[in-house]
């Protein structure tokens, strides 16, 4: 037990100076003993890295294009229920969210090197299981192939490309975390004309078998394809993947985005805070009481909690309602989507495949244009970045809501606008990229990984609940409007607590609960101990001179300071 409550306690280790040599190289391998073989050919540059991230995330997007080879597969596997692809989707949606969860502490701990490597060799022995599967027709390996290693490992890989990327650009942190969600948004769609290749089917209709012939014989040189490329991408991916040095800045500025010349030491952060699960606060500007706070005022409040303590947070809670409303659509489509949209619109099979490329085209131009939209706003209005993002978010989830009632009542009808599923699509997809840079923002970067992982969860909970409903009602149109009735409820609930999502750093350091708007506190709820210091006159007037802000002591259940620190405020 010990070592599993050790294992949620994150810290960060600090790095030598021969890696800090080697990594300026673009290309490296580690070696035993700190030792690195180096290949002195190009210098690393910070784009290259969001390239190989994109083209992970690009790998990652198969999962969600399995169920076009649901046919081929129950086709293949005749001694098996229909719907065998889409068992083995259901089971790796839910083997992704949980292996992303569970291994955040581990790729912070560690480094994105050595969780590569990992995800690597899950990748690739899942889809060598998988092609065994269609070589010896044995229907389990293609579950745990499949279904649990390349799943777990595209977990990982997602968790480690995201949470990387995001380190390298504090200036850019919402539209590099947008591209590389659109790289998985976009393999989602790319992957399909790729299948419909390599079984023989004609370009103007790939959703058509042509026969159970070329579909059995295709089916081995897609797990082939899959392998090959994940190994080379996902190996270029660990020789380039590496986290900032110490000394790092842009324009100015630390990851943190904290003004160089405001920052305290490196070592003074490394030894009293990373080695220890907590990262620096910079208490210097606490006492500026703002309501509303430029971004370089904004990060320098920000104060990274311990991983247990964003876990258990009121706004981490609410955060995960509201995200979970918001992929929600999502992940309905992920499930029988041809059936899905023809259903909804009353329109033929062809029909319905032609209008689903355009509702993939919509979530991949929403991944962009929400995390482009949002960092725009923040910096030519010099705006506190996770208020403009909980803006920004909020309204994606009511044009997503609001979409979604108007396809409630267009549920087989012809003559009904598409617009609502462009609308749903994109404001889903425009969501889902905002998500790492609004984690970012809120929990720090070094807890943001982790974070990111546990919202992943929501695939696994949502594939479970949409995936078995969806296979056991018969009547699809009115299962479908049953669901989006759903959906609807989640959404409105979605935009009802992020109002209760804090954004002022004021706020969530609170000893407690307190929500502040327009500079008027409407909600304070102390904590039990925070009540019980300001019973003595003594501690009440030390608060009081802090400007009613209180800060954490050491015996703090909210947020544990360095004394020194606090001894300068006073």
């Amino acid at each position: 037990m010990s070592c599993w409550l050790s294992y949620w306690r994150l810290t960060v280790p600090a790095k030598s100076e021969t890696e800090i040599e080697a990594e300026k190289w673009l290309l490296l391998i580690a070696k035993r003993f700190n030792q690195f073989f180096v290949l002195h050919w190009i210098r690393f540059n910070r784009w290259h890295l969001v390239v190989v991230a994109f083209l992970n995330l690009f790998c990652v997007g198969s999962i969600f294009s399995m169920d076009f080879l649901d046919d081929t597969i129950s086709g293949f596997f005749l001694d098996k229920a229909a719907n065998s692809a889409l068992s083995c989707q259901l089971v790796g949606m839910v083997t992704m969210g949980f292996a992303a969860a569970l291994s955040g502490p581990f790729i912070e701990s560690r480094g994105p090197r050595v969780s590569m490597a990992i995800a690597t060799g899950l990748v690739v022995l899942g889809w060598i299981c998988a092609l065994f599967s269609v070589m010896f027709r044995v229907y389990p390996l293609l579950n745990i192939g499949f279904g649990v290693l390349v799943s777990a490992g595209y977990g990982i890989t997602m968790l480690v490309s995201v949470a990387t990327a995001q380190k390298w650009f504090p200036d850019l942190r919402g539209i590099v975390s947008g591209i590389c969600i659109a790289g998985m948004s976009g393999g989602s769609l790319v992957w399909l004309p790729i299948y419909a290749a390599l079984l023989h089917r004609k370009s103007n209709n790939i959703f058509v078998r042509v026969s159970p012939e070329l579909d059995n014989a295709g089916l081995r040189h897609i797990f082939l394809l899959h392998g090959g490329v994940a190994l080379v991408v996902m190996f270029l991916a660990m020789m380039i993947f590496r986290t900032p040095p110490p000394n790092y800045a842009v324009n100015g500025t630390d990851i943190h985005c904290v003004p160089l010349n405001k920052a305290p030491p490196a070592a003074h952060v490394q030894n009293n805070y990373l080695n220890v699960g907590m990262t620096l606060v910079n208490f210097d500007a606490v006492v500026n009481n703002q309501a509303l706070m430029t971004d370089c005022v904004y990060f320098s409040h920000v104060k990274a909690l311990s991983l247990v303590q964003c876990i258990f947070s009121s706004d981490f809670f609410f955060l995960y309602v509201a995200i979970a409303a918001s992929i929600a659509p999502s992940v309905l489509f992920s499930f029988e989507m041809s059936e899905f949209v023809t259903a909804l619109r009353g329109e033929t099979i062809s029909q319905g495949n032609i209008l689903l490329v355009y509702i993939s085209i919509a979530s991949v131009l929403g991944c962009l244009v929400g995390p482009l939209l949002a960092d725009v706003i923040i910096r030519v209005f010099y705006a506190n970045p996770a208020y403009v993002r909980k803006m920004v978010f909020t309204a994606l989830l009511l044009s997503q809501t609001i979409g979604l009632a108007c396809l409630v009542n267009s549920v087989g009808k012809t003559t009904s606008s598409k617009w609502p599923l462009y609308i749903v699509s994109f404001s889903s997809g425009g969501g889902f990229g905002l998500t790492p840079s609004f984690l970012a923002d809120l929990f720090g970067l070094y807890n943001a990984g982790t974070m990111y992982g546990f919202i992943l969860t929501k695939w696994s909970f949502g594939a479970l609940i949409f995936g078995f409903k969806q296979r056991q009602l018969p009547d699809v149109a009115h299962h479908i409007s049953a669901q989006l009735q759903s959906v609807v409820i989640l959404g409105i609930v979605g935009c009802i607590v992020m109002v209760l999502v804090r954004s002022s750093s004021m706020d969530r350091f609170y000893r407690g609960y307190q929500l502040t708007m327009c500079g008027k506190i409407i909600i304070q709820l102390p904590s039990r101990h925070l009540m019980m210091e300001m019973k003595t006159s003594e501690h009440a007037r030390t608060l009081h001179g802090l400007g009613d802000i209180s800060l954490s002591d050491n015996n703090s259940p909210i947020l544990l300071v360095d004394p020194d620190y606090l001894q300068t405020l006073r």
